[in-house]
């Protein structure tokens, strides 16, 4: 089984772009998908749900949109989210499942988290991608779904891959 781990973004299709351009690039189609939703004291639920539709759709049209697990976290609980996330990677590595996360949407602490999922020393349980959208002249393009941005303006990196070579 596939899974996919990334956080909502303010900004719409961040994340969405990241794992449509997984879904068509590399065949990656996640069985599950788990969003991590930041707030700062009060839940912010218009963007869990406008998340929530925007992944849903994606993943009804090439996917499985029945396991989509949706996490939320106060953003200065860093030891708590940190923890979290490790043991979800363990926990779906444990059942023997692919896991990718996506580090492109949310803040600069976040990308610290996820690539540590994916080559920190000591890791037992290690997510086996960890996917970076670059899109060349952003600010052009931001807030756009994948399908509308110039093929050769956006390259898809495992930054695992490209850190360790495996």
């Amino acid at each position: 089984m596939k899974v996919w781990i990334t956080n909502i973004s303010t900004s719409k299709f961040a994340g969405i772009n990241t794992l449509w351009a997984a879904m068509m690039r590399e065949d990656f189609i996640p069985d599950k998908v788990h969003l991590i939703h930041l707030h700062s004291g009060k839940v912010d639920k218009e963007s869990q749900k406008t998340a929530r539709i925007g992944y849903l759709n994606l993943l009804k049209r090439y996917g499985n949109p029945e396991k989509l697990v949706l996490h939320d976290y106060d953003e200065t609980k860093f030891s708590n989210i940190a923890r979290d996330m490790q043991s979800l990677v363990r926990e779906e590595k444990s059942e023997g499942n692919t896991v990718a996360i996506d580090m492109t949407p949310g803040r600069k602490f976040m990308s610290a988290f996820s690539m540590y999922m994916g080559v920190g020393l000591g890791l037992e349980h290690k997510a086996d991608k960890i996917y970076y959208l670059h899109v060349k002249e952003l600010g052009q393009y931001s807030g756009l779904p994948f399908p509308m941005i110039p093929s050769n303006l956006m390259t898809l990196y495992d930054l695992k891959k490209e850190v360790t070579g495996k």
